[in-house]
C-alpha cells in the first residue's frame, strides 16, 4: 500500500493501495486504525522533508499591458505538499487559487503581488504592470482651445471645449504648460501641471484663469482623461506672451511749467472708464494697465476757474510704448488779435496756422506734431559786416536780437564765437529777389519739410545790397526771419494786424508792440514750453 498527500480543498486525502494475498489483511487494518488516529486534526500542514522551490509565471517581473485586457498569473511549489496562497492587489487580497487572472481598473502602474506559505516557508514575488491605452479606447482630443489675455496684467485666459463619445466616462481634464517650449505627450511629465478640472457633464466650454510670469512666452496644452485613467492626444500646444503691468505718471502744468491742481482727468482703458483729479503738485499716477492698453486720456478744465482758462487736451490713444510718464502742458486762452479774422479770436487756431501744425502734407509732413529746438536760448553767429554806407549790419542784427530777448522776458538768443559751435549762422549777402531768408543746414531741408523734425543748424541770410534800406527796415527784418528760426514757420495772413512776421513789413518798432506782436510773443513762448513732439491736435478748441 502506498500513501500521497496534497492540497484539494483545503483538507489532506488519503488513497490506499491494497496488495494481493490474505495474510496481509490484519496488517493492514491495523495501520488503517493507526492512520485514522494520527489524522484526527485536519488544520496540520504538513511540513515537507526538504527545502520547498516556489516559481512563479509569466517569469518577467516587468510587463505591459494595454487596457483593457487582463494578464494570467501561477504560483507553483515543489515538492507537492499543503501550502496557502494570497494574491493582493492595490492593498486588498483578491484571491486565494494557485493561479490568477488579473483584469486592469486604471491606466497607468500597478503592481501584482503573490504571498505563499508551505509550513514553515513564507515566499513573496511581485510583479510591477504598467498599463496602457489602446488608440481606439482614449478619449477624443481636446478642441476649441484658445489663450486670451486676462482683464488683469500678467492673467492668461484659457478656453476649451468639452469632451463628448468618450468610450469609457470622463473624469477631467489636465491643464499643464510650459515657459521653455511646446507641451507635448513625449514631454508631459517636463510639464507644469497648473489644475485638474472636474469633467462636469453640463458644461460647454471651459474658462479658467491663471497668473503668469509677466512678459513671458507661455505654451499651453490640455488633455482629456477617463475613469480608467486614459488620457487624450495632443496633436498642438498654444502658444501667447503673457501681459506685464505699466502704469502712467500724468504731469499737468501752465505755460510755465507750474503745477495746475484740481484739474479734472477722465481716462479710459480696455472700456473700463475712470475719473481723478491733480493734486497740489500736478502729479496722478494712474494703472497698473496691461502692456497692451490703448489708454484714451483728457483734462475737463472749468474755464474761468480760480487757476485759468485753458484749452482742454485729449489723447485717445496712450499705449506702454510712449513711455511711463506723461507731461501735459496746458495752453491757456489767450485770444488772438480781432482783427485778423482767419482765427476767430482763438489762439490756438493762430497757433497751428503759424506752426504749420494744421496740416498733414503726406510725406513731407506726416503729423502734427510739434518739433522745435531741444534746448535754448539759441546760439547765433554774426559776422562783422559793413555796408558800402557804413552801415554796422552785425550791430543791427544784434539789436534785433536784443529786442527779441527784453520782449520776450527771457532769453531766446545768445551770441556764439564762431560758426561751429553756432545754432544760427548770419550772412549779409547781396540778394536779388529777398530782403531774408532762412535755410536748414541740419538736417539739410532738401531732405525735411520745414517743421517736420528737430532743427540742428540754420542759416539767415539778410539782404546788403540795397542801400536805401535803413537800419529800422534790416532790424525788422532780422527780426523777422529770427521769428522763422522760432518756429514761426508761416507768414501772418493779415496785413493790418501789426503782426512781424507778415510778408512784407507790416510792424513798427516803435509802436506800443515794440515790434512783436502780442500774438507772436505768446506763440514764440509756447513753442519753447510745450513738450518736444506734442500732438497739436490733441488740444481741444471746445
Amino acid at each position: 500500500m502506498k500513501q500521497k498527500t496534497y492540497k484539494g480543498n483545503n483538507e489532506p486525502r488519503i488513497v490506499w493501495a491494497f496488495g494481493v494475498g490474505a495474510g496481509m489483511l490484519t496488517i493492514c487494518l491495523l495501520a488503517v486504525l493507526t492512520l485514522l488516529a494520527g489524522c484526527s486534526d485536519s488544520s496540520d500542514i504538513t511540513t515537507p522533508d526538504q527545502e520547498p522551490q516556489f516559481s512563479y509565471l509569466p517569469e518577467a517581473e516587468n510587463l505591459a499591458l494595454e487596457f483593457p485586457n487582463k494578464q494570467f498569473f501561477r504560483v507553483t511549489v515543489s515538492p507537492d505538499g499543503d501550502y496557502s496562497v494570497n494574491w493582493v492587489v492595490q492593498g486588498q487580497v483578491v484571491g486565494n487559487e494557485d493561479t490568477f487572472n488579473y483584469s486592469p481598473n486604471l491606466v497607468g502602474l500597478d503592481t501584482v503581488r503573490v504571498v505563499t506559505n508551505y509550513g514553515d516557508h513564507t515566499d513573496e514575488h511581485e510583479w510591477v504592470i504598467t498599463v496602457s491605452s489602446t488608440a481606439d479606447d482614449i478619449p477624443p482630443e481636446v478642441t476649441g482651445l484658445a489663450l486670451e489675455d486676462g482683464l488683469e496684467p500678467g492673467i492668461l485666459s484659457l478656453r476649451w471645449g468639452s469632451v463628448p463619445g468618450s468610450i469609457y466616462p470622463m473624469q477631467d481634464y489636465l491643464v499643464a504648460m510650459r515657459y521653455d517650449g511646446p507641451v507635448s505627450i513625449e514631454d508631459w511629465d517636463n510639464a507644469t501641471l497648473l489644475e485638474v478640472v472636474p469633467h462636469d457633464q453640463s458644461v460647454i466650454q471651459y474658462a479658467r484663469n491663471y497668473p503668469l510670469d509677466p512678459g513671458m512666452d507661455v505654451w499651453f496644452g490640455v488633455r482629456a482623461r477617463d475613469e480608467v485613467g486614459q488620457m487624450s492626444d495632443i496633436s498642438r500646444s498654444y502658444r501667447h506672451t503673457v501681459t506685464y503691468p505699466w502704469t502712467l505718471g500724468i504731469t499737468v502744468k501752465d505755460e510755465w511749467g507750474e503745477p495746475v491742481p484740481l484739474v479734472i482727468l477722465k481716462w479710459t482703458a480696455n472700456g473700463v472708464a475712470y475719473s481723478g483729479n491733480t493734486p497740489t503738485d500736478g502729479f496722478l499716477e494712474i494703472g497698473p494697465f496691461r502692456n497692451i492698453d490703448e489708454i484714451s486720456l483728457e483734462t475737463q478744465i472749468n474755464h474761468g476757474g480760480f487757476f485759468g482758462e485753458f484749452y482742454d487736451f485729449k489723447d485717445p490713444a496712450i499705449s506702454d510704448a510712449d513711455g511711463m510718464d506723461l507731461d501735459i502742458i496746458l495752453i491757456p486762452r489767450f485770444g488772438s488779435d480781432e482783427t485778423c479774422p482767419d482765427f476767430g479770436g482763438e489762439f490756438l487756431e493762430y497757433f497751428r496756422y503759424m506752426t504749420g501744425t494744421d496740416t498733414i502734407f503726406d510725406d513731407l509732413r506726416p503729423d502734427n506734431c510739434l518739433w522745435k529746438w531741444d534746448s535754448y536760448p539759441l546760439r547765433v553767429y554774426l559776422p562783422e559786416f559793413t555796408r558800402g554806407d557804413d552801415l554796422n549790419l552785425k550791430e543791427v542784427s544784434l539789436d534785433g536780437i536784443q529786442t527779441w530777448n527784453s520782449l520776450m522776458g527771457e532769453d531766446y538768443f545768445i551770441i556764439a564765437e564762431s560758426e561751429a559751435e553756432a545754432d544760427v549762422v548770419l550772412s549779409f549777402p547781396a540778394m536779388v529777389n529777398d530782403f531774408g531768408l532762412v535755410t536748414w543746414l541740419e538736417p539739410s531741408d532738401e531732405e525735411y519739410f520745414i517743421g517736420s523734425t528737430v532743427p540742428e543748424k540754420m542759416k539767415v541770410e539778410i539782404d546788403s545790397s540795397r542801400e536805401q534800406s535803413g537800419a529800422e527796415f534790416i532790424q525788422i527784418t532780422v527780426m523777422h526771419e529770427l521769428g522763422h528760426v522760432l518756429g514761426a514757420y508761416r507768414h501772418a495772413p493779415c496785413s493790418n494786424s501789426d503782426y512781424l512776421m507778415y510778408v512784407a513789413v507790416s510792424s513798427d518798432l516803435d509802436d506800443e508792440n515794440g515790434g512783436i506782436h502780442p500774438d507772436e510773443r505768446n506763440l514764440v513762448h509756447m513753442i519753447r514750453h510745450l513738450p518736444q513732439g506734442v500732438d497739436m491736435s490733441h488740444y481741444l478748441l471746445d
